[in-house]
């Protein structure tokens, strides 16, 4: 068996090369959700529990990424990153950067 983690079912959008979970185990796309829903839960209620004030929620560029990285972080190696490859959501990847400046007020 190689070393990288296998999901039982279906792939997660067919690349799971950033998993940082357990690649001993199999999971199933279910799994992965749950893992991320876990820290997505914890980072939604750290900020928007209560009104959050600017200097916890600045609500810029760096701000978002470290959110991104919070929500992802225990489960993926590219969490607070810069998407790089092309999906089929979102902007294209090129454009990530400059519409992120834009959601957050800077050009």
């Amino acid at each position: 068996m190689s070393n990288k983690a296998k999901t039982k079912d279906a792939t997660y959008n067919s690349d799971i090369s950033g998993l940082k979970l357990d690649k001993s185990k199999s999971y199933t796309n279910s799994d992965i959700y749950f893992h991320e829903a876990k820290n997505i839960l914890k980072t939604s209620i750290r900020y928007l529990s209560d009104t959050p004030s600017s200097r916890l929620a600045p609500f810029d560029y760096d701000f978002f990424l470290r959110v991104h990285k919070e929500m992802f972080a225990d489960v993926w190696n590219w969490a607070g990153k810069l998407r790089t490859v092309e999906l089929n959501f979102g902007v294209k990847a090129y454009q990530v950067s400059t519409e992120l400046k834009k959601l957050g007020g800077r050009s």
